[in-house]
């Protein structure tokens, strides 16, 4: 759980060895954590080199090791280092005592790093945090662009209403801009009058997220009562919140082994593969996809803790399935949709108002 919250936002991880035991479950465990969370870069260091007389044939056995477990993990980059944190070997400066090392000291590796890797530049997404009305003659919709850019005059469709417009303008304390990219806090007005709420998500018009009721999630479980299948809960997915339910655990997972078994319900600190039914439409993107809209957490609704932690893997039509049935009525009406909309997708109608 501490792990989970402390590296929902990082972008490196060091995972610390003893050269005296090697890869151990605990190096396992927090590596699959660092992986699940979408941590791309890290540095594996070796410590306690100097116990093991700085010998190069321990550091290349943990090193093998660890790479044969990080197959079944999705890290991107990962860097070995052997370091002495008693001695100060390799953390600052390049060691006398390791000569067969010549890679980056400790600190090079965090200078040098290139954490950007991580940040989505492709899909513009824009939840909307306040709508901004000073007065008759202005109505912007403030927020932080959490991934892509966006330009003036570009095309954006509102979910989930599935409206579209043209961006008029991109305000700021100092200015107007031209052009904003990910991580900007600005105003955006739009060329037509269009209803937007907080909640709501400005995207592009060819470029959409996904956009349900329905999904499948990795989830870990942070409370000391035990998560309760079908029981109501609140889902906090960037600025909106909606009611919804753990509808079936998939599996569980053994942090340790990475084993999956079967199991009803989740307690503090599991982690399971789940299908979530929300009571209402969310626009989100798979977790692996971007980090800043796959991402959830779970609020008790009477004593509003927060109780999970989940990262999206897909939208789910159907629960035994996968795929959802439809009738004939719904098949003509989502030909129409396809028609006059087809940026839309598939639509539910047991899910129109």
């Amino acid at each position: 759980r501490n792990m989970v919250t402390g590296a929902s936002t990082c972008d490196v991880a060091i995972i610390l060895v003893d050269a005296r035991a090697g890869v151990k479950t605990q190096t396992k465990r927090h590596s699959f954590l660092a992986s699940l969370l979408g941590i791309k870069n890290v540095i594996v260091a070796v410590n306690k080199m100097d116990l093991m007389a700085y010998s190069q044939s321990v550091y290349e056995t943990i090193k093998a090791d660890y790479l044969t477990f990080a197959e079944k993990l999705s890290i991107a980059n990962i860097q070995f280092i052997p370091i002495s944190a008693l001695e100060g070997d390799n953390v600052v400066d390049l060691s006398e005592a390791t000569p067969w090392y010549t890679g980056a000291t400790m600190m090079e590796m965090l200078e040098t790093v290139e954490i950007n890797r991580s940040l989505n530049t492709r899909d513009f997404r824009f939840p909307v945090q306040y709508v901004n009305r000073p007065h008759l003659n202005f109505r912007g919709f403030a927020g932080t662009v959490v991934s892509g850019e966006i330009a003036v005059g570009d095309e954006v469709t509102t979910l989930p209403s599935g409206k579209s417009s043209k961006v008029k303008s991109i305000v700021t304390f100092d200015g107007e801009l031209d052009r904003a990219r990910t991580q900007a806090a600005v105003t955006l007005t739009l060329e037509d009058e269009i209803d937007i709420s907080r909640g709501d998500m400005i995207v592009k018009a060819d470029n959409m997220p996904l956009h349900g009721t329905h999904f499948t999630s990795h989830l870990v479980w942070m409370d000391e009562a035990a998560l309760i299948p079908n029981k109501q809960y609140n889902f906090k997915f960037a600025t909106q919140k909606v009611a919804g339910a753990v509808t079936d655990i998939d599996y569980l997972i053994d942090v340790n082994t990475l084993e999956q078994t079967a199991g009803a319900h989740m307690q503090l600190n599991e982690i399971a593969k789940v299908n979530i039914k929300l009571t209402q439409s969310v626009a989100c993107d798979a977790y692996t996809r971007n980090r800043q809209t796959g991402a959830f957490i779970i609020i008790d609704r009477l004593t509003n803790a927060t109780v999970g932690a989940g990262m999206i893997i897909d939208q789910l039509q159907n629960q035994s399935t996968g795929q959802h049935a439809y009738s004939e009525f719904e098949v003509e009406f989502n030909a129409l949709v396809r028609k006059h909309f087809p940026h839309w997708g598939a639509v539910d109608i047991t899910q129109l108002k």
